[in-house]
């Protein structure tokens, strides 16, 4: 978090722990600073700083506040802690809470100010943070949450549908040759139809015998 500096904050400074940096005239733009002396007797200020800009090194004077005097504008040293940031709900809400320390004014007077902008402060925060969508975006998440859906329960239906065609066609392929006759494999040499196992008359082939009874009684005959 970026800070005013404070000359108090030396020993913070000299550890590492704060680091200085350079701003003309509170633009975004921040250059970093080496201290080389604290107490000098220089006109333009007690404080020499080494600053960094564009690759070349300058040499300015600031005095304990940090102001650089000499550019005659609001150029200054500020302190780079390990603190996060403050947002702007945050920086906002410090201003209403110091406002109302310092003022004659009540906490309900001071929510009743302020409560509006400080929620148009936060929303804004939450949308560019993506914590918080607006109603288009919130609809096309439904939009697409609900065509998902839709797509789902439509394959759910195909997949259904086809578990239970094979189901049952596996089932009524099972029912229609339950009772249908068999080839049997002849345990005796089947030199005649008599010795396959059947009773009455059978049909012989490469091992196997097919009674003619059962085919008589068991296969579907034309009406």
């Amino acid at each position: 978090m970026r800070i005013q500096f404070d000359i108090s904050k030396r020993p913070q400074i000299e550890s590492g722990e704060y680091k200085v940096v350079y701003v003309e005239n509170s633009s975004s733009e921040q250059c970093p600073v080496e201290i080389l002396k604290w107490d000098s007797n220089s006109d333009a200020g007690c404080i020499i700083g080494c600053i960094r800009r564009n690759g070349k090194d300058r040499i300015y004077a600031f005095d304990e506040n940090g102001e650089h005097k000499v550019s005659g504008e609001d150029d200054r040293l500020f302190l780079v802690t390990p603190e996060p940031e403050m947002s702007e709900f945050e920086k906002r809400l410090q201003e209403v809470l110091f406002e109302y320390a310092t003022t004659n004014s009540s906490a309900e007077e001071k929510a009743h100010q302020y409560s509006s902008e400080l929620l148009d402060i936060a929303k804004q925060q939450l949308l560019q943070s993506g914590e918080l969508m607006t109603q288009e975006h919130h609809e096309k998440l439904m939009e697409t949450l609900n065509k998902a859906h839709e797509e789902e329960l439509e394959k759910a239906y195909k997949n259904s549908d086809e578990v239970q065609y094979r189901k049952g066609y596996k089932r009524g392929k099972e029912d229609a040759l339950k009772d249908l006759p068999r080839w049997r494999k002849c345990e005796k040499p089947f030199d005649s139809p008599s010795n396959c196992g059947y009773n009455g008359v059978n049909l012989i082939n490469h091992g196997y015998a097919l009674s003619i009874d059962d085919a008589y009684t068991k296969l579907p005959k034309d009406e």
